[in-house]
């Protein structure tokens, strides 16, 4: 028996920050005890979003005809009285952060999954396709004309932080209406969509744009050789999705600023390295809304067209 604890059961983030120790098992089987059962005392089965156990059913399509059961709190509740549940084995979230307020970075090395090789990224997007039953497209340089770009839209549901809205989303929409035989735009709020369809959308996206957040775990479903572009809210953010981007080969570009005053809440809040160290302060500066500059765009846009052209199409 496995029992998994999270950091935080907010988004589907932290869930992959534990949860993708099965790929590494998978890739590894005789260094642990088999996993024939996985207990989730942080989530219950009827509230759960249905990312996560769509995540658990393509991770037990892989073990053959003897999948892991999973065990979620109301299971764990009703198999013992005095609720008390005996392990030998438990699976934690271990974070390293470092947060710099005012240089505008953050590091989370585990953010939206840690993987520890190349090859346990890969199982997890090709058993997902499988899964699905999506076949590969053509990356045929031949048939490259423009890259397809996904903007990403927050929608308020469970898990989600307020906040962190792209203010100029209109002046975006006209950006990719002039560049249209550029490149090829679409924006998709993922949390409205069913998990199928989500990892369809990312099959089928070579370059993913938005607010930096959970959305951006998603990039474990894109083909190699795309490119993901986050926003970061003023003075702060980052690099959160760089390390699960580089297993999945995805080119991450974090994008961050502090060119703008810090709010009230964060005076005399920071020390003298420049971190924060009260956690109001951080709230407030991750729930603020961002302006993307259409002209900054454009670079980071064309920037990604050469690495698409040079590592996904090979032209």
């Amino acid at each position: 028996m496995y029992i998994m604890m999270f950091h935080s059961n907010r988004n589907i983030a932290h869930f992959t920050e534990v949860f993708n120790f099965v790929y590494h098992y998978l890739h590894n089987r005789a260094a642990y005890p088999s996993i024939r059962s996985i207990f989730f005392p942080q989530y219950q089965r009827d509230a759960v979003y249905p990312w996560i156990t769509s995540y658990l059913d393509v991770a037990a399509s892989l073990f053959n005809r003897n999948p892991f059961k999973t065990y979620f709190l109301e299971e764990m509740n009703s198999m013992d009285a005095e609720g008390v549940i005996c392990f030998r084995h438990a699976v934690r979230s271990q974070r390293s952060s470092h947060s710099q307020i005012g240089v505008g970075r953050i590091i989370s090395f585990s953010y939206g999954g840690v993987f520890t090789s190349v090859a346990e990224a890969d199982t997890l997007r090709a058993a997902s396709y499988k899964f699905y039953g999506y076949t590969l497209p053509s990356q045929s340089s031949t048939q490259f004309t423009a890259p397809h770009v996904l903007m990403l839209q927050r929608e308020a549901v469970h898990g989600n932080l307020p906040g962190r809205a792209i203010v100029n989303m209109e002046q975006i929409r006209r950006f990719f209406v002039e560049y249209k035989g550029e490149f090829v735009y679409a924006e998709k709020k993922l949390e409205l969509m069913k998990p199928k369809d989500q990892v369809k959308t990312l099959l089928y996206t070579d370059v993913l744009v938005g607010a930096q957040g959970s959305g951006f775990a998603n990039v474990v479903y894109m083909l190699p050789g795309s490119v993901a572009i986050a926003f970061s809210p003023p003075n702060v953010g980052g690099f959160f999705f760089n390390t699960v981007s580089e297993f999945a080969r995805v080119f991450y570009i974090g994008v961050y600023n502090s060119s703008v005053p810090f709010p009230p809440d964060c005076k005399n809040r920071i020390n003298s390295n420049g971190e924060s160290v009260i956690r109001a302060c951080l709230d407030v500066l991750y729930a603020e809304n961002l302006f993307i500059d259409p002209s900054h765009l454009l670079d980071l846009l064309r920037s990604a067209t050469v690495h698409l052209k040079s590592y996904k199409y090979r032209l």
